[in-house]
C-alpha cells in the first residue's frame, strides 16, 4: 500500500490520505518507523493542518484520528495532528460540522492514546 503511494503522492488528497491511513490501521502490518511511513505520516499531518479546517471532510479527520487509536500511533506526525484537532477553534467547527459517529470515533482515539 505504500507503493501506491509513493507513485502517487503528487495526488493524493485528504481522502487518499485518510482512507490509507484506514486501511493500514486495519492490516496492521506496517513497520511503524519505516522511512516511507514515516514520509506518508509527515505529508498527511501538513496536508492536514494547512488546509483550512472547513475544506475537510469531518469524516475523513475522525478516520484518520481513529486509526491513530487503532494503531497506538504517538509520534511526531500523529500528535501534529491531534494537536491541530484539540485547538478550540479547530475542535468548534469539527463538532458543528460531524455528525456522532465522527465525534464518537474521535472520543474514543483520544481515549485510547490517553499517555498523551
Amino acid at each position: 500500500m505504500l507503493s501506491l503511494y509513493a507513485q502517487e503522492k503528487g495526488n493524493f488528497n485528504i481522502v487518499n490520505y485518510a482512507t490509507l491511513m484506514t486501511r493500514i490501521a486495519r492490516i496492521r502490518s506496517v513497520n511503524e518507523n519505516h522511512p516511507l511511513f514515516l514520509e506518508f505520516l509527515d505529508d498527511m499531518a501538513h496536508r492536514v493542518v494547512t488546509d483550512e479546517v472547513f475544506q475537510l471532510s469531518p469524516r475523513d479527520i475522525s478516520n484518520i484520528i481513529y486509526a491513530f487509536g487503532e494503531m497506538n500511533l504517538k509520534n511526531t506526525s500523529s500528535i501534529k495532528i491531534l494537536d491541530w484537532l484539540s485547538n478550540e477553534d479547530v475542535a468548534d467547527v469539527f463538532a458543528k460540522r460531524s455528525n456522532a459517529q465522527d465525534v464518537s470515533n474521535v472520543v474514543w482515539a483520544y481515549a485510547s492514546l490517553e499517555e498523551i
